[in-house]
């Protein structure tokens, strides 16, 4: 039979919390964000990320040279910013142009 201070203790213990990730709201929106404007999220073996431009847009990368990104939060804002570029973008073709309100739809 368990003691009073044992079942007392299960009963009153607080419950475990979970660690709290800054990266949570990144890692949704970033993959989100991407495949809207065809944008590549490469996760790379020893850690962080390769972001890649739309295949249509290479030539004009403003990243041009440095794709890696060490947290989801780099990767959001290197996300955003090829959205932003590809909806200022009016040589894209209609097929790879994002809505021009898809930035703020995914700003919830």
């Amino acid at each position: 039979m368990k003691s009073l201070s044992q079942q007392l203790g299960t009963l009153f213990s607080a419950p475990v919390r979970r660690r709290n990730d800054p990266f949570t709201t990144a890692r949704i929106r970033a993959p989100q964000i991407a495949t809207s404007c065809g944008v590549e999220i490469e996760t790379v073996k020893g850690g962080g990320f390769n972001v890649w431009p739309p295949r249509s847009d290479r030539q004009r990368d403003p990243y041009a040279g440095d794709h890696y990104a060490s947290d989801w939060n780099e990767v959001l804002v290197m996300v955003e910013g090829y959205l932003q570029r590809a909806a200022k973008n009016s040589t894209a073709p209609a097929s790879r142009q994002p809505p021009t309100d898809a930035l703020s739809q995914l700003k919830m």
